[in-house]
């Protein structure tokens, strides 16, 4: 996929104000054929360092399957609202598969125990993330979430 437009103030600012390098957690076990065509070469610049970015925290060849970081920074797991959020950039990127086994996690965990609730965040080892979940009585929940992903499983069926 190639993206090309020509370049305005607007998004002039937004590139300057990118930061020149961040760590990445890790070797990015994914490649993307998305592209940036534009006139302004600092917006290109910030959208290769933010496709990096995103490519450095998706994995493949864990217990969970495919799945990108979706969840606060360390905590190696995706939760619903973030998964939500990064679904359509994440198709964009070509990471399609690791959303779809995402979302399946989500779907396939899903309790009556629970009251019909998935986990809130699943980690890198396909269990409930521990800082969210103690057992089907003490965990996180989020009611809007739960809208969000439906949303998002419909968008990505689309």
């Amino acid at each position: 996929m190639r993206i090309s437009f020509a370049a305005t103030c607007a998004f002039c600012v937004v590139a300057a104000s990118l930061p020149a390098g961040a760590a990445s957690p890790g070797k990015p076990e994914a490649t993307s054929e998305l592209t940036l065509d534009c006139s302004e070469p600092r917006l290109v610049d910030a959208f290769n360092w933010a496709k990096k970015q995103a490519l450095a925290f998706a994995f493949d060849g864990d217990p969970v399957g495919p799945w990108y970081e979706a969840a606060l920074p360390g905590r190696e797991a995706f939760c619903m609202r973030d998964v939500a959020h990064q679904a359509m950039g994440a198709h964009a990127l070509g990471l399609t598969r690791h959303t779809r086994n995402m979302l399946h996690r989500f779907a396939e965990n899903i309790s009556e125990s629970r009251d019909w609730c998935s986990y809130w965040e699943i980690d890198r080892y396909n269990r409930p993330a521990p800082v969210d979940y103690k057992n089907d009585a003490q965990f996180w929940y989020c009611l809007p979430a739960n809208y969000n992903i439906l949303n998002t499983y419909y968008k990505m069926y689309v």
